[in-house]
């Protein structure tokens, strides 16, 4: 689990298969994923790569001070159209106070941390010409790419394409106050080291020589119930933390926060002041919205990449008192999710 994917698995034969071609590919990937030392061979065509000049061959580059940082983001720009498209016509039609934050790149933030050879990141001018300029008619655009380039402390983790704990809280800052309210301090929060986190770069590079993570969670003043409502569980899931601590002793780490990826995620403080807040996120939401929940009574974190019902209606039958669009900037250039938010 190196590669941080499920291997192929041994292929099962039948008179269908083989006649249909499958049992040939099947048996082919299973071959390429277990033979003898792949492990090692992977790592010596990494380093390969890496010393012929072909630093980021595999979408990594193997940065300073030990980071691999994911290469420049490819701008689909159809796909970049069909998401600002369908941002744009949801947000228009709300009655409610619509927020949106975009998540810039590690390289876009930490450009000393880049090699010597490297492809031009354009977050920020991205972000400006492709949305800002075209949304802000209908949302409010928090821009947060200063606050992370002048943060004192590491807001990108060295193996991830995440943010740090530390970088989601700059965030929530800066969220808080874009609409008049007070963040809680950082010495309220009680933080907590966790050794041994090895990330999505990690596992793209090859370069497995690299020395760990050390995973920070903030844990919060007060704690909130969270409920995985999600279609691949015939019963949702509830628990009375936001953390899953027990991903903590897999290779899956960062799914300590709020459980991972889910289609619905419903977290409920009631001792919190403020009312509810629909969270429209990729996984950059997960250690956020902890955060955010020591204001917002109710949460609900939709992922577009698995929920299928309409938002719209979800909305209306909720009754949300605010919406947060948080995306990192790979999401809204590379996916067509967003297509489905209606």
């Amino acid at each position: 689990m190196t590669e941080k994917r499920v291997l192929a698995k041994l292929p099962q034969f039948s008179l269908e298969t083989v006649w249909n071609g499958s049992f040939e590919k099947q048996t082919e990937n299973y071959l390429a994923d277990h033979f003898p030392f792949r492990k090692q061979f992977v790592s010596l065509e990494a380093h390969a790569q890496l010393y012929t000049g072909n630093n980021g061959a595999k979408g990594v580059y193997a940065g300073k001070d030990g980071y691999l940082i994911p290469v420049p983001v490819k701008q689909d720009l159809k796909k970049i159209a069909a998401n600002r498209e369908a941002i744009y016509h949801f947000a228009k039609d709300l009655d409610i106070p619509c927020t949106m934050m975009i998540v810039p790149s590690a390289g876009s933030i930490l450009s000393d941390k880049l090699p010597y050879n490297h492809d031009a990141y354009q977050d920020e001018e991205v972000i400006q010409t492709e949305f800002e300029a075209y949304l802000n008619p209908v949302l409010t655009m928090v821009p947060l790419s200063d606050t992370l380039k002048d943060a004192e402390k590491p807001v990108f983790y060295k193996t991830d394409h995440h943010w740090t704990s530390f970088g989601a809280y700059l965030a929530y800052c800066v969220y808080m106050a874009s609409f008049g309210q007070n963040p809680l301090p950082e010495s309220v929060f009680s933080v907590t080291s966790y050794p041994g986190f090895y990330g999505t770069g990690y596992a793209k590079s090859g370069l497995w020589e690299m020395p760990p993570d050390t995973l920070e969670i903030y844990f919060p003043p007060a704690d909130a119930q969270t409920e995985i409502i999600d279609s691949a569980y015939k019963e949702s899931r509830k628990q009375d933390s936001m953390f899953f601590k027990e991903h903590l002793e897999t290779e899956d780490m960062y799914s300590v926060f709020l459980d991972g990826n889910h289609s619905l995620v419903r977290i409920v403080n009631p001792k919190a002041e403020m009312g509810k807040l629909l969270v429209l996120k990729d996984s950059y939401a997960h250690c956020l919205v902890p955060f955010l929940a020591q204001h917002f009574s109710q949460i609900d974190m939709v992922d577009l990449r698995y929920y299928t019902d309409s938002v719209s209606e979800l909305e209306q039958q909720q009754n949300y008192d605010r919406v947060l669009m948080l995306y990192g900037i790979s999401t809204l250039c590379e996916s067509n999710d967003l297509v489905r938010l209606r």
